[in-house]
């Protein structure tokens, strides 16, 4: 009998549905559990079983999974959302299986936490101020200066992140982080708020594979952010242009700043910005990447992220072995307005741009599309391959020119 790998929720915009379709593929069946099935579009053709639950309560969890399932039947317990690392973590720690501490991920889901942690073990970062109320913003602001970066300390996908240049900006951003008391997934949100220097400098992120506290550096993505005062990331490249001693700076300064934080099995996915001959850390993510950038290594390197990752919920991960040695990247489809869309234009012509690997479109004709301020505003994306980093930059322009939207007229 085939064991199960359990997935406590998952992302929703490009790499969730892969992990959950490739579990077949390491003689696994996947099992989603959700409070939410209609959240996961495609899903009933990977032919997964859905176990309706609600998964903000490990109670609940419990119960479901026991219901269902002799704890032999399970190889893993993992999730691709950010919102759920630490259910996981608690799930696969109560069940015996592979994973990460629950104190680690608590850590990492709270970038305030994670903040505090690394200033202790003195791993370089922004400068910053926490707060818990708007009588404390005005020395926040007074130590740290304009323009400044305010955030929630538990969201993902830069959803509320805003670079603040004024009081005015900085309050309301901050009355309406402290409004929220609940994320998109239903969660209580932690009611504090980061004031970080904004850096302006190249960033990067940095994905590695982790397995019984040993690192596997696999490679260092090239981000390209855009939308101030919002942060939109626009594009990625894989594997970015560093010299071996900026790529060694930076890999040692995560692995430090994973250690510190205790994170010791699977993916990560650490961003970080290089400024004055440093290595910044910006934020943890203790799961894969998002922004389809497992792909990107795949294409890049043959090297799947998102297998390995299912590995270390369960067996442990392969050899990580690089067999390609190409560049591959990303550009994301934005609407710099709102509007109903009402065609879509240019997408055959874009897959037809030597070195396209994949179009896609995630909105159609009648839609309302936003003004882009984070990752769920995204329509779309182009995947290019190329031996040239010029060329690869190159490509992706092309391409994402090709495609247009026009609106409706209201």
């Amino acid at each position: 009998m085939l064991k199960k790998i359990l997935f406590i929720e998952s992302n929703t915009t490009g790499t969730g549905l892969i992990a959950i379709k490739k579990t077949y593929s390491l003689n696994y069946i996947p099992i989603l559990l959700t409070n939410k099935p209609d959240r996961y579009l495609g899903i009933e053709d990977i032919g997964c079983e859905i176990i309706f639950c609600d998964t903000n309560n490990f109670h609940d969890i419990r119960i479901a999974i026991n219901k269902r399932f002799h704890p032999k039947e399970l190889a893993g317990i993992t999730t691709t959302s950010e919102y759920y690392i630490q259910t996981a973590a608690m799930l696969a720690s109560f069940y015996n299986l592979p994973g990460n501490t629950q104190q680690s991920m608590k850590i990492c889901r709270d970038k305030s936490s994670t903040r505090q942690l690394l200033k202790k073990n003195g791993i370089d970062q922004p400068e910053f101020e926490i707060i818990h109320s708007m009588n404390q913003l005005q020395n926040a602001i007074k130590q740290i200066g304009y323009p400044c970066i305010i955030k929630p300390v538990d969201d993902s996908g830069s959803k509320n992140v805003l670079l603040c240049k004024s009081i005015s900006a900085a309050t309301n951003q901050v009355k309406k982080i402290l409004s929220l008391s609940e994320n998109s997934r239903g969660q209580k949100t932690i009611p504090t708020v980061l004031v970080e220097e904004y850096l302006d400098a190249p960033e990067y992120s940095v994905e590695i594979i982790s397995w019984q506290g040993k690192t596997k550096l696999i490679g260092i993505t090239e981000k390209f952010v855009t939308g101030l005062p919002y942060f939109i990331e626009e594009a990625h490249i894989f594997p970015a242009p560093l010299s071996k001693e900026k790529s060694k700076l930076i890999y040692e300064t995560v692995k430090h700043a994973l250690s510190a934080v205790g994170f010791k099995n699977g993916a990560s996915h650490t961003e970080v910005k290089l400024i004055h001959n440093k290595c910044k850390v910006i934020e943890i993510n203790a799961r894969l990447a998002g922004g389809m950038i497992p792909e990107l290594i795949r294409y890049a390197t043959g090297i799947d992220m998102i297998e390995e990752q299912l590995k270390c919920c369960s067996d442990g991960p392969g050899k990580l072995k690089n067999t390609l040695q190409k560049f591959s990247g990303i550009k994301f489809l934005l609407s710099n307005k709102s509007l109903i869309i009402n065609d879509v234009l240019g997408i055959k012509e874009a897959s037809q741009v030597k070195g396209v690997e994949i179009v896609k479109v995630t909105v159609e004709q009648g839609m309302r599309v936003n003004r882009a301020e984070s990752f769920l505003d995204r329509l779309g994306f182009v995947i290019v391959t190329d031996s040239s980093y010029l060329r690869i930059r190159e490509i992706l322009d092309i391409a994402i020119d090709k495609i247009h939207f026009t609106p409706r007229s209201e």
